[in-house]
């Protein structure tokens, strides 16, 4: 992709220790009469056995080359391979709704080198295309605003083949909860047909509301269809941000985010670039 940082068969020895018993039997006489002893009358020649070689006077003693034990073998160090810190991502189109819009405004996450910006630049991202719209869904629009499939078309329109992260899914929850025709299923598979073999990271959802269409039951809704989806595409992957989030985390409404709600959900996303898609080493 053009701009994208792309980077025993253990043998078992058995020895088989056999121990040989002897097995010795006592042989008994049953006969009742014992003959008398045999005295030999004649003495048997003497046999001498030949005599051995001995060396001549003066000469050593022949000496048997001392053996020497080879060295014992050191297993060869294992390296294990350095765990990456930044991503293959060079550029990074971030789309989002209003979850999404505070994470690059410094007032709004405690400082600039807490907004997203920020925190994809150190994970190695060197240029960040966001756009964030209060309300966005896939498919439906607010007046004056595009959605979400319409930036992502006008992106592709300009050629750009890098990563994206989908910070979306919220207000697609919701409005199907409130009965739209276009289902879950339906709008994940629309955005992932226009961006096409791009990396992808989408971020699931999440609420603290149980009264209405933004209730976190759509929400979880939602997410199961979007993890059997993704799993169909070999260049998406999911954030799951509804594992990691905290209460405190949670504005009043139960759906946006507190400064360090919005700064967590910031670094973390940055860090699940790394996780999914990292550069790694050019001989990896």
């Amino acid at each position: 992709m053009s701009g994208r940082r792309r980077a025993s068969t253990l043998g078992v020895v058995v020895v088989s220790l056999v121990i040989a018993t002897a097995c010795t039997e006592q042989i008994s006489s049953t006969d009742a009469t014992v003959a008398p002893p045999v005295i030999a009358t004649t003495v048997p020649p003497i046999t001498t056995a030949p005599p051995t070689s001995v060396p001549p006077t003066g000469a050593p003693p022949s000496t048997p080359a001392p053996t020497t034990a080879p060295p014992p073998t050191t297993p060869a160090p294992t390296t294990e391979p350095p765990i990456p810190t930044t991503t293959e991502c060079a550029q990074i189109v971030h789309i989002g709704d209003s979850t999404s819009v505070p994470l690059f405004d410094p007032a709004m996450v405690g400082g600039a080198d807490e907004t997203a910006a920020a925190q994809y630049r150190a994970v190695g991202v060197d240029t960040v295309f966001p756009d964030n719209d209060g309300g966005r869904s896939v498919i439906e629009t607010l007046p004056g605003q595009v959605n979400a499939q319409d930036v992502a078309a006008a992106v592709k329109a300009n050629g750009y083949e890098e990563c994206w992260v989908l910070m979306i899914g919220t207000n697609d929850a919701a409005n199907i909860a409130a009965g739209a025709s276009t289902g879950a299923e339906s709008r994940i598979r629309t955005m992932m047909s226009i961006i096409g073999d791009d990396p992808v990271l989408w971020v699931d959802t999440v609420t603290q509301r149980t009264d209405d269409e933004y209730r976190n039951a759509s929400m979880l809704a939602w997410n199961e269809v979007l993890y059997r989806v993704a799993a169909d595409f070999p260049n998406a992957r999911v954030f799951r941000w509804y594992d990691v989030v905290r209460p405190e985390w949670f504005r009043n409404d139960g759906i946006h985010y507190t400064v360090e709600g919005s700064a967590q959900r910031a670094r973390l996303t940055a860090q699940s670039l790394v996780t999914f898609f990292p550069e790694l080493p050019p001989d990896a």
